[in-house]
């Protein structure tokens, strides 16, 4: 994340431009945006990598698409 923060251009509108259509106009800018979104994933990959199997993690079904 660090060296993607670090390619993207200081001007956060001209670095919304990069990222995305639309992202320019993102409240807080796409720096931000990124970092709440890439932490918000690394949760759920730490939170996934506990899964008890009384979740169910262990079903032989992955990624719901009923091939073990």
């Amino acid at each position: 994340m660090p060296s993607l923060l670090a390619a993207l251009p200081t001007d956060e509108l001209e670095a919304g431009h990069l990222i995305a259509p639309g992202a320019d106009h993102i409240i807080g800018g796409p720096r931000e945006y990124l970092l709440i979104h890439f932490d918000a994933l690394c949760d759920f990959y730490l939170d996934a990598a506990k899964c008890p199997r009384t979740l169910g993690c262990q079903s032989g079904v992955r990624s719901g698409l009923g091939r073990p």
